[in-house]
């Protein structure tokens, strides 16, 4: 398979997943929340009551820019040096995780060092270490069959685009 095309399907699937992944996310954090004498708006927009909504929202943006950068190297991976699609997906889904979400820390650790210059070892761990840890931990599972299911489907996509590209070439 061509490079260029593997990419293209590596990337359109891993922000599939991405979104999936968000999105499980999201609604996991709201139901952990949920309170039946609470308005549902305030349960579908918990991110704008925390103090840090901005920082998800950047990580959950990280999270999809890095699983189409990295989704393209897997599309790589899967369709054209033909590695195990299974084992792909769930190291490309940990990458995405682990960058996206260091992007989404960094604004807080900025944020503080410029407040307090001083204070740069908290920082490091109050703003990198410890949501790293939580969200490795709690989202190892999830990353785990979202990253097969991503594989899965570079893999199909990958033979639907062979059949396609057969077929016009015999014509």
């Amino acid at each position: 398979m061509e490079e260029n095309i593997a990419r293209k399907i590596g990337g359109r699937e891993a922000v599939k997943s991405a979104l999936i992944g968000l999105l499980t996310a999201y609604v996991f954090f709201g139901m952990l929340i949920f309170d039946s004498e609470q308005d549902i708006l305030k349960i579908v927009f918990w991110i704008f009551d925390t103090d840090i909504w901005y920082h998800l929202l950047i990580g959950a943006l990280g999270i999809v820019s890095m699983s189409y950068l990295f989704g393209r190297k897997a599309g790589l991976k899967i369709l054209v040096d033909e590695e195990n699609n299974f084992l792909v997906g769930i190291i490309y889904g940990f990458i995405v995780l682990t960058t996206g979400t260091i992007i989404g820390c960094t604004v807080g650790f900025l944020q503080e060092v410029f407040e307090d210059y001083t204070s740069i070892g908290n920082a490091l761990i109050d703003y990198y270490f410890k949501p790293l840890g939580l969200v490795l931990v709690f989202g190892a599972v999830p990353v785990a069959i979202v990253g097969i299911w991503f594989g899965i489907r570079i893999d199909k996509e990958g033979k639907k685009m062979k059949q396609i590209l057969s077929k016009e070439k015999s014509h």
